[in-house]
């Protein structure tokens, strides 16, 4: 039984503090997800929405050597028909799911469905060692999430190259063309993650939340209704406890104690 978990792998969560931490855990295999997986990233993702005391998610993989290379491509003929594989419980939607602020920490490889969850991060942090790639093509099939997201963050060009070709392009270049926000050595990766972590934290919980989701949909709408939403949603923020204690503490010249309310 032992061996068959070791092959299947799992995603843990373990919360600190204000920081809910979920770890994929399949090193052996680069971290790729498998079926077992995916089920256990939409139980954490409930647990980090339910959960108010966490109020930053950060993503990992364990081990050295990525923070996850994809699919596990071997449980592709555990489906009977390609309309059951499109009806599986795909981990992506999962973390698309999670309603509070995600912060990626990326190293090794972060291929395939790997990028396809860090797309759907809000804020990437690279370490040295990372390398990236939509390889899904190389395999016969377009790189899921990847087509929708990526042109929105570093433009149409960049993301037709990465999606046509499948290359692989190591961090320096990831950050300069604006898929990662953060490069760092990868000895100062927890560091930075944690730090970052922390500092979106801090705020307070229902303007974070819902500054992730205007952001998210601002996008997708049309310029008269994203700003409309905006206001409506910032009416809403000043009528929470949080809105009155910030201004509070900012008369009294103190930091602000948000409490989620």
């Amino acid at each position: 039984m032992a061996g068959e978990a070791d092959e299947d792998g799992q995603v843990h969560l373990a919360v600190d503090g204000a920081l809910g931490i979920i770890t994929l855990e399949l090193p052996s295999k680069l971290n790729a997800m498998t079926p077992t997986m995916a089920r256990q990233m939409f139980e954490v993702a409930d647990q980090v929405n339910a959960d108010d005391d966490v109020r930053v998610v950060v993503l990992r993989g364990a081990g050295d050597r990525a923070f996850c290379a994809g699919s596990d491509i071997k449980h592709f003929a555990d489906y009977a028909s390609t309309w059951e594989y499109r009806n599986r419980r795909n981990y992506v939607d999962a973390v698309w799911a999670i309603r509070k602020p995600v912060v990626a920490r990326l190293h090794g490889h972060v291929l395939g469905g790997g990028l396809e969850m860090a797309l759907n991060f809000d804020l990437r942090v690279a370490g040295e060692s990372a390398r990236f790639a939509c390889s899904e093509i190389l395999r016969g099939w377009h790189a899921g999430d990847s087509v929708t997201l990526l042109p929105r963050l570093v433009g149409p060009g960049q993301a037709a190259r990465l999606l046509l070709t499948g290359d692989t392009i190591d961090a320096a270049e990831a950050h300069r063309i604006g898929l990662v926000e953060f490069l760092v050595p990868d000895n100062d990766l927890d560091d930075k993650v944690h730090q970052l972590a922390l500092s979106i934290a801090k705020n307070p919980p229902i303007a974070l939340q819902v500054t992730k989701r205007l952001a998210r949909t601002a996008s997708l709408q049309p310029l008269e209704i994203a700003r409309q939403w905006s206001e409506d949603a910032q009416v809403y923020c000043f009528e929470t406890e949080d809105a009155k204690e910030g201004q509070e503490a900012f008369r009294e010249k103190r930091p602000p104690v948000f409490k989620g309310r």
